[in-house]
């Protein structure tokens, strides 16, 4: 897998530049010029023909940030679909924000909250866990 360091990218723009983590954070904030295609929805393959319809030109995609797996998985299908030049953004686009880079998007906090890694202590008697499942078309 190729990657392209933030200040190399903010050097020389992409020409596709795409955003693979899920809509809603894409629509918080997301790199200037980037379009959104989630890599966890069934359409991710046909919404890339119409976002990068040459297979041999150059494409940029970023996720979170070196930890989460979005970029790499879709690196992954998107050599496997005939991509010749995926490059993925070192670092996502946390490490773009940490390099002073402007964003766009409707928020100015990181989404959702984030958390450090750790151990937490919990009141189990005021506790409760939710979890929130989705797909393509609802969450539930």
């Amino acid at each position: 897998m190729k990657t392209v360091p933030v200040d190399a990218l903010y050097n020389n723009p992409a020409d596709c530049l795409i955003d693979v983590r899920l809509a809603e954070d894409f629509d918080h904030q997301h790199l200037p010029r980037a379009k959104s295609n989630c890599v966890f929805e069934v359409a991710f393959a046909g919404r890339l023909a119409e976002q990068a319809p040459y297979k041999e030109n150059r494409v940029v995609i970023y996720g979170a940030n070196a930890k989460s797996q979005e970029a790499p998985m879709a690196a992954e299908k998107m050599e496997r679909l005939g991509y010749q030049n995926v490059v993925v953004v070192d670092g996502g686009i946390e490490a773009w924000k940490a390099a002073g880079h402007p964003v766009e998007g409707e928020g100015n906090e990181p989404f959702p909250p984030a958390f450090a890694d750790g151990q937490y202590s919990l009141d189990l008697e005021e506790s409760r866990i939710e979890w929130t499942g989705r797909n393509l078309l609802n969450k539930h």
